[in-house]
């Protein structure tokens, strides 16, 4: 019975992986339009396949209008963002954390696409936190928790931090923060 089971996940795991193999063939291929392309790509991002996101984005460097497509732009940053967030300590991690805040902050200027403006908003945030661009953390991290429920105290989290270790600290802001943050139900 166990040998059965075990077939049966092999199976299905198999088929999954066809399926994604097709669709990954045909958005890569041509059959879609720039456009239908980022919003799968929005698409697989929101389900954790940052690097297969990153790589339409790659593939759209010259089908899309830079400086117009927010769209572009955001699933860049986020997928560069995701690739280096684990190991920020080396310095071709920096320079690719870089670069995601250039995109992310290119993405917010021309309007986040529809549905992403609290993910921006957090990534943007995460992305200044994370090069200790303090004040520029703050400000992007004040709407992420009304906006992105789910990281809401990583983003209150964040604040605090920030207003404390800025030059000056900013006290009076991060009780504030601590108080809207206990104020949160749970």
């Amino acid at each position: 019975m166990p040998s059965k089971k075990i077939m049966l996940w092999g199976a299905g795991g198999l088929v999954s992986l066809t399926v994604f193999g097709a669709v990954f063939a045909h958005i890569v291929g041509g059959g879609m339009s720039p456009e239908a392309q980022l919003d799968s790509a929005l698409s697989i991002l929101d389900k954790g396949h940052w690097d297969v996101a990153g790589r339409i984005a790659r593939d759209l460097e010259e089908q899309v209008d830079q400086d117009a497509n927010a769209a572009w732009h955001y699933v860049r940053g986020v997928a560069a963002l995701k690739s280096v967030e684990n190991r920020l300590s080396n310095p071709r991690s920096r320079r690719v954390l870089l670069q995601a805040t250039e995109d992310l902050a290119k993405a917010k200027e021309l309007g986040f696409p529809p549905g992403y403006k609290g993910k921006g908003n957090y990534y943007l945030g995460w992305c200044y936190f994370q090069t200790y661009d303090w004040k520029q953390a703050v400000e992007q991290l004040q709407d992420a928790p009304l906006l992105w429920p789910a990281k809401r105290s990583d983003a209150l989290q964040m604040t605090v931090e920030a207003q404390l270790r800025m030059r000056p600290a900013e006290f009076d802001g991060a009780v504030a923060s601590l108080e809207k943050w206990s104020a949160i139900p749970g």
